[in-house]
């Protein structure tokens, strides 16, 4: 049984903040790595390229030789096959990384998948967007040492910069508590703001965080998470306050 991977990629804008993630098994059908990675301003196809490559990056240092990659991107899986042609130009670099490195293994193999299987990769790709960082959750094999992400973790500022989140879709009013409306704002400081419940607060602390230590970020950086409140549904953006 070949080394699978489970690799996926999108950005928040597109282009936009943008992740991929990859979930690794071995020839055992066991999960040996599971991450996201974190690259910046990018489109979503690029993106996706980017989880071809992390896993054959990551493939190369488990020195699998037999491989097989699911991707839920039929753009990325045709070219790759070579039934499409690659005309961008933003892509064409990338599929040409790609075709270098899968030519290093001895037996290799990709095909397409729907989303609704490919869940795990796209949990990990969305996780690394909201935290503006690379993710590991598992990583059986020491595939990832220290020093070795694709972009580094943005470094404290001086200060906490001010961040507006506000409410893109409000709640619905029997399960949450504060009662969310749609275009409600709130502006995070050195304090957290009133009017947030419990479950909505933890749901964007930590994007407000990843902004507010993020030197590198403009005005139009955001991230999207979701209440977790059972049935509550509010949905919040994160960004930069307008200075």
């Amino acid at each position: 049984m070949p080394w699978t991977a489970f690799i996926d990629g999108g950005s928040r804008g597109n282009p936009g903040p943008a992740a991929c993630g990859v979930v690794l098994y071995n020839e055992q059908n066991k999960v040996v790595f599971a991450g996201g990675f974190f690259l910046g301003k990018l489109t979503n196809n690029q993106a996706e390229y980017h989880g071809l490559l992390s896993a054959l990056d990551l493939f190369a240092r488990a020195k699998a030789k037999d491989i097989a990659i699911q991707s839920d991107s039929e753009l990325l899986v045709r070219q790759i096959n070579g039934q499409y042609r690659v005309k961008s130009p933003d892509l064409r670099p990338l599929f040409e990384q790609a075709q270098d490195r899968l030519s290093q293994f001895t037996h290799w193999k990709i095909g397409h998948i729907l989303r609704e299987g490919n869940d795990q990769a796209d949990a990990l790709a969305n996780r690394a967007m909201d935290n503006v960082r690379d993710v590991v959750a598992v990583d059986e094999k020491g595939l990832m040492p220290a020093g070795t992400a694709r972009v580094k973790a943005p470094e404290k500022s001086s200060g906490p910069q001010t961040i507006q989140v506000a409410a893109m879709r409000g709640a619905d009013g029997t399960a949450c508590p504060a009662n969310i409306k749609r275009g409600q704002t709130f502006t995070f400081g050195a304090v957290t703001p009133a009017g947030l419940c419990v479950d909505a607060c933890a749901a964007v602390i930590e994007a407000v965080l990843a902004l507010q230590g993020a030197d590198e970020l403009d005005a139009s950086s955001s991230i999207t998470p979701k209440c977790q409140r059972a049935g509550c549904g509010a949905v919040f953006e994160v960004r930069p306050a307008k200075e």
